[in-house]
């Protein structure tokens, strides 16, 4: 971003790589510095006093500025859906051309994860399904059989490409000779079947193919993208690009027109390197799939957060997400990262849920830099964070606390003295403690960088794109 500031009888511009997130009471302008290594971010503090407001900036200028995909893992309350539109409020907008930025919109795309009895939006969105090989491989966390999961581990090869409940039924009879094990496992495996959750028959999709995104040319370079039947021999299935607003294309092409990602596959050895599948794949997991196309996934989950397959579902796609970093050729080649946004975070993992969830936000905390991952969690109790998650907290933003507990704990954690404790318990609607194990980046008013590794208080920068306030209609 550019960087207006004043010297005396004249206005001077800089560059910086930096991303800004508040203005500290000095009038100073506090950054994250880029690195490699992608930090946890925590954003807490009690309701409505601007967590989700400082978050929000912080993933538009990780988009924007940064131009790291980003996916928005647990929305709620549909606050996110107002972020396609570039930030319209005057005193806001005068704040962002005081520091040399500009409103810019937000191309987000809602995925809700289909089950039977959904309730569609008002709005455009997606809708997803589990693959039902992955849903299988997972079935630890779907099924919870106890003694007879063994069993169902045993012979998931035999039954991963059944095309009915009856053909499983028939496989496991054959391999199992205990009927009631295997009555046990399709009256478990039923529930889910009858749910719709998986492409086994549900009829939202489990991939989306992006050799079909013409109208994203502009953005990245997807000839050579082939679909290899012999990995997965099923159907291909075929899905437009997603609709963009016209003000959304503007931004997006007018960025992303002269960065095409150039391949050449040219000197690359297929058989000593990753399987074909790997490097041609055209299927993604639609958050994968829409990261692809340069869009922001958010994922809606207030009807699935009320389904006893919740936490395996976020399961599921957590794991989906670092599996790829890991294994997929495009990703890896071109050392792509992905920031992970976690709205409520304690409703995912905390130090009272005994989910599986909690391990693979542990796994992305201490691994970041292997996996190329990030990760913005906000939630209004602290104390309720799981511990190892906390104590890989690279930079924490904190609001207004009442209780005495959570500023003691951040305390703790970030190693803070007695006066900054007091500090975050007499804070003023909207102002901000940020705190870092790292280290900032300031710039002051006569444009001067420094870095500290002291705390800061001030208030957040504004949002690019519009922000809709908790609770406002």
């Amino acid at each position: 971003m550019s960087f207006i500031y004043d010297e005396p009888e004249k206005i001077k511009k800089i560059y910086i790589k930096e991303l800004p997130v508040l203005i500290n009471e000095s009038n100073e302008l506090v950054c994250i510095p880029h690195s490699p290594d992608k930090p946890v971010i925590g954003v807490v503090g009690q309701r409505s006093s601007g967590k989700s407001f400082l978050a929000h900036g912080i993933i538009d200028r990780i988009y924007w500025y940064w131009g790291e995909p980003l996916i928005s893992m647990n929305d709620l309350t549909h606050e996110s859906y107002i972020w396609s539109t570039r930030n319209k409020m005057k005193a806001q907008v005068k704040i962002l051309e005081k520091y040399g930025e500009k409103p810019m919109p937000l191309p987000i795309a809602y995925i809700y994860p289909y089950f039977k009895g959904f309730k569609p939006p008002e709005h455009e969105y997606i809708s997803m399904s589990i693959p039902f090989e992955d849903f299988l491989k997972n079935s630890p966390y779907f099924l919870r059989l106890k003694q007879s999961e063994k069993y169902l581990d045993l012979n998931l090869r035999y039954i991963i490409d059944c095309k009915t409940p009856e053909e499983i039924q028939d496989i496991l009879l054959d391999k199992i000779k205990n009927r009631s094990i295997v009555n046990t496992i399709m009256a478990s495996m039923y529930r889910y079947l009858n749910q719709e959750i998986t492409d086994f028959n549900s009829p939202a999709p489990a991939y989306l193919d992006i050799s079909n995104t013409s109208d994203f040319d502009a953005m990245s370079d997807f000839e050579g993208m082939q679909y290899d039947l012999k990995e997965h021999p099923v159907s291909k299935r075929e899905y437009g690009p997603v609709k963009m607003t016209e003000e959304e294309k503007e931004f997006i092409y007018s960025e992303f027109k002269d960065n095409k990602i150039i391949r050449d596959f040219s000197s690359v050895d297929f058989d000593k390197t990753k399987s074909y599948y790997w490097l041609y794949r055209s299927r993604y997991n639609p958050l994968l799939a829409l990261v692809r196309q340069n869009l922001v996934p958010v994922i809606n989950t207030e009807q699935l957060l009320s389904k006893p397959y919740f936490h395996p579902y976020m399961y599921y796609l957590l794991d989906t997400i670092i599996h790829n970093q890991s294994r997929d050729y495009y990703f890896e080649s071109h050392k792509i990262p992905i920031w992970i946004h976690l709205e409520e975070v304690t409703r995912i993992a905390s130090t009272q849920l005994k989910e599986k969830t909690s391990q693979k936000l542990i796994e992305i905390a201490q691994t970041g830099r292997p996996l190329r991952m990030g990760m913005i969690y906000v939630t209004q109790d602290y104390n309720k964070v799981d511990t190892i998650m906390r104590s890989q907290t690279t930079y924490l933003f904190t609001f207004r606390f009442k209780d005495k507990s959570q500023a003691s704990q951040i305390k703790s954690d970030m190693g803070l003295a007695e006066y900054e404790e007091d500090e975050i318990l007499h804070l003023k609607k909207h102002q901000v403690f940020a705190s870092t194990t790292d280290h900032f980046v300031i710039y002051s008013p006569d444009g001067t960088r420094y870095t500290t590794d002291k705390s800061q208080k001030g208030r957040s920068l504004p949002p690019l794109s519009q922000h809709k306030s908790p609770g406002a209609g």
